[in-house]
């Protein structure tokens, strides 16, 4: 499901050092992008925990609400997980 995100980050890293201008034609893509992900991946979460992503409560692109939906226990699980990768990460680029 991340694939297209991945490649997009691929192509504006790449633009972000070898063009300084093409940096800035893909980051509203990149952004919409991710976003539609991370709304697509919360919504598998809800589905997978038996919440009815059809009923009308669930038919919203508020990121915030939707994470709200999910069961705490997997919100705390996301969160450490998100938190680990973004550290490996910021190791790798700045270390």
């Amino acid at each position: 499901m991340n694939n297209p995100a991945i490649e997009l980050d691929r192509i504006f890293r790449n633009h972000m050092t070898a063009d300084r201008y093409g940096k800035n034609s893909m980051c509203i893509p990149f952004c919409v992008l991710m976003a539609h992900t991370c709304e697509l991946c919360i919504k598998a979460i809800l589905d997978n925990q038996a919440i009815n992503i059809e009923a009308r409560e669930c038919q919203i692109h508020d990121l915030y609400r939707l994470f709200n939906m999910i069961d705490i226990k997997t919100q705390e699980s996301l969160i450490n997980d998100t938190q680990e990768i973004y550290k490996k990460n910021i190791q790798k680029t700045y270390m």
